[in-house]
């Protein structure tokens, strides 16, 4: 992401009519029907793992649950052409697993979200054991594009903000400034060989 895109892409957000609607209870088909009525363009939902499946699933069955609103979500999505962002709990990582990043099986209670999201999005604390620590957000999905990069970010609890940190711009500014160099010095050797080569003995 370059900083003036994410800058634009933040004023544009601004200007947008945003309703936030309290949905304790609600089920996909209750989305659904007040997406429909106000001509939503997006839905945001805060989470899901909390949204009423409106079926009958076997008691304690989080799994069934959730696998069954990711799938109402996803359907809804393409039957009405919508984007759906839904927020997803990560499972805390066992005592084994510690200190690594999550990746797509880190998806709470459902391996079926993996499956229907077009992109995933995981945001987290780069050491769990420090509040003030940064954050990662990384690009583990994505059907149409690159996935596998992340940008680092800090966190203002406060305001519940969060910005990129500048290091990660100057550090890939770095690296980009070493790789043109590397390139340029590439090209003049080649250029004085084949100049070497033309001149003869």
């Amino acid at each position: 992401f370059k900083r003036q895109k994410v800058i634009d892409i933040g004023q544009e957000f601004e200007r947008r009519e945003l309703d936030v609607i309290h949905a304790n209870g609600m089920t996909v088909a209750d989305i659904r029907t007040v997406t429909v009525a106000k001509g939503y363009d997006v839905v945001y939902v805060d989470y899901l793992q909390i949204v009423n499946p409106g079926r009958e699933v076997k008691r304690g069955d989080r799994f069934g649950g959730v696998s069954l609103v990711s799938m109402d979500l996803h359907n809804m999505a393409v039957s009405l052409g919508v984007l759906v962002v839904a927020l997803s709990q990560l499972s805390r990582p066992d005592r084994a697993a510690r200190g690594k990043a999550p990746d797509l099986y880190s998806l709470r209670e459902s391996g079926q979200i993996e499956q229907d999201a077009d992109a995933v999005f995981l945001l987290y604390k780069t050491d769990e054991e420090d509040k003030a620590s940064p954050r990662n957000l990384r690009i583990a999905k994505n059907k149409k594009g690159f996935a596998g990069g992340y940008i680092e970010l800090s966190f203002d609890g406060a305001t519940q903000t969060f910005r990129e940190i500048e290091r990660s711009c100057n550090i890939s500014a770095h690296y980009a400034e070493v790789g043109k160099a590397v390139k340029q010095r590439t090209r003049a050797k080649g250029a004085a060989q084949e100049l070497e080569e033309l001149s003869g003995p």
